[in-house]
């Protein structure tokens, strides 16, 4: 494929959330020539609970590798848990959402 990165683990910099609660490394990408994200697929440590950042036009898929997160997308939906045992769970990334580890540390793909 045209355009796309993969990075090696010595490679893959953390970048520091906004809210301060945790760090993505970027695995793989593919840009549209502008520098807007067509994809990418990113390993996630997630320290403390927090928003998630908004991606208008990106759809997410978010499978937990390590440790428990809880999903809040508000309205008065129940949250949702990811686990590693448990199928990971698509959601689109205008819509609000926060995570909260359960437990402890959760590393997410």
């Amino acid at each position: 494929m045209r355009g796309v990165r993969l990075l090696p683990s010595a490679s893959r910099p953390a970048q520091a959330w906004k809210n301060g609660g945790g760090v993505t490394r970027e695995v793989a990408r593919q840009d549209d020539g502008a520098g807007d994200i067509l994809w990418r697929v990113s390993i996630a440590d997630v320290r403390e609970a927090g928003p998630f950042s908004h991606f208008p036009g990106i759809d997410r898929v978010l499978a937990v590798l390590e440790g428990r997160l809880l999903l809040d997308f508000g309205g008065g939906t129940a949250p949702v848990l990811v686990t590693p045992e448990i199928a990971a769970h698509a959601f689109p990334g205008d819509v609000p959402v926060s995570g909260t580890p359960d437990g402890g540390p959760v590393t997410d793909l």
